[in-house]
């Protein structure tokens, strides 16, 4: 899209909830409409004619993001918002990028202790926060879903090692027979089921690892329609908490399911070891 003057008339580009709304021609040069805004200065009641700028300006596409921008979006050049807005010389904002986000939270901090309260510094999380609660509602929601995955898999290893201490009793009951104490038996169990859960960790961190790094380094995973983006492939962020966290669910659910089945083995009596 351009922003130039079409046959002396401002374009503009809006979002197409905006474009809905108000029901605009895109792309029609013959159709121009009307911007307003009201002027701080003069008083509507009073003053009416005064109280209200506009700028004729005419429509020359439509975008569509999400549904929170494509509602209230209008985007328009420079020489048309300060025309609009009455402000031919001022800025209302400034956009700084850093590469490095603990030094933007630096930053922020620093300028909001120095320009005051009359100052708003905002970062891409309070200027988005909609959309920022969209993902941690996404990312939430798929821990919850695997955690249910691996609540499902922990009753699997459950019922496997209950099933090999009722083949093994004779076994460990010939153990208890030789000195070992129904500790070190339940102990044993406990170990043989934390250990299948570290080689899960170990393999779907690794896998896990080697994806998103895969993901970052050549984005095989493109987004559709991402010719219209800065970015053209789905940005992936590996965060060693989130690594921490899923490790922690998988050995705590791998212990928690052995358990049932060391403390038969610890309560199992000799005899009946024997006898089986």
């Amino acid at each position: 899209f351009t922003l130039a003057d079409s046959a002396g008339v401002p374009s503009i580009v809006v979002g197409a909830g905006v474009a809905q709304q108000a029901m605009l021609s895109i792309n029609d040069r013959s159709e121009a409409v009307q911007l307003f805004s009201l002027s701080e200065q003069a008083d509507l009641l009073s003053n009416p004619t005064e109280a209200l700028r506009s700028v004729p300006v005419v429509a020359m596409g439509a975008f569509t993001v999400q549904k929170e921008y494509d509602d209230q979006l209008v985007v328009a050049s420079l020489p048309v918002a300060r025309q609009l807005f009455g402000c031919d010389s001022c800025v209302t904002a400034f956009e700084v990028s850093f590469e490095d986000a603990d030094a933007a939270v630096a930053a922020q901090a620093r300028w909001r202790r120095e320009l005051g309260s009359g100052v708003k510094v905002l970062s891409a999380n309070e200027l988005h926060p909609t959309l920022y609660q969209i993902f941690k509602t996404e990312k939430l929601a798929g821990y919850v879903l695997l955690s249910l995955i691996l609540i499902l898999t922990a009753t699997t290893i459950s019922g496997t090692l209950s099933l090999i201490v009722i083949d093994k009793r004779l076994d460990l009951a010939v153990l208890r027979t030789m000195g070992a104490s129904p500790a070190q038996l339940g102990g044993f169990v406990l170990v043989l089921g934390t250990s299948i859960g570290v080689v899960a960790v170990v393999l779907g961190l690794s896998f896990a690892g080697l994806l998103g790094w895969s993901q970052i380094e050549f984005g095989w995973l493109k987004i559709s329609g991402g010719e219209s983006f800065l970015i053209d492939a789905f940005p992936v962020q590996l965060q060693w908490a989130d690594f921490a966290a899923v490790a922690a669910t998988v050995l705590a659910l791998a212990v928690i399911a052995s358990a049932p089945a060391a403390l038969r083995v610890a309560r199992e009596p000799i005899v009946s070891g024997l006898r089986g």
